[in-house]
């Protein structure tokens, strides 16, 4: 594809060592990952108001988003940049109640056009 490929390693069933020298080394870049596991290159920002029980399940369930959830008062926040708003979309879709979407107009966006799909 001449394109860089990211894969999670627990998705890679062998790997074949090749014994060519490295190819197109000014073609390669490094991509993003967020605390989604979602990759990407265009990073959005993304602020969400969290239960405590969302917060709670959000670093058990995504450690890496741990360092982006802050207190204020009595609520808890995310507030981070994420790859795509697939990954992120899921936990809020089955989180509804417990979440609200700040100042986030692309994942309100992803959410909205989600949920339209069950009417």
């Amino acid at each position: 594809k001449r394109a860089n490929r990211l894969f999670k390693i627990p998705r890679i069933d062998w790997v074949d060592v090749l014994k060519e020298e490295w190819e197109f080394e000014d073609e390669h870049h490094k991509s993003g990952m967020d605390a989604f596991h979602m990759t990407g290159d265009d990073l959005v920002h993304v602020r969400l108001e969290l239960t405590l029980k969302a917060k709670n399940l959000l670093c058990e369930e995504f450690p890496l988003a741990e360092p982006d959830v802050t207190q204020e008062d009595d609520k808890w926040f995310y507030d981070s940049y994420v790859c795509q708003m697939a990954g992120i979309g899921r936990f809020v879709i089955g989180l509804g109640r417990e979440i609200k979407v700040i100042d986030s107009p692309e994942l309100s966006k992803y959410i909205k056009e989600y949920t339209e799909i069950f009417r």
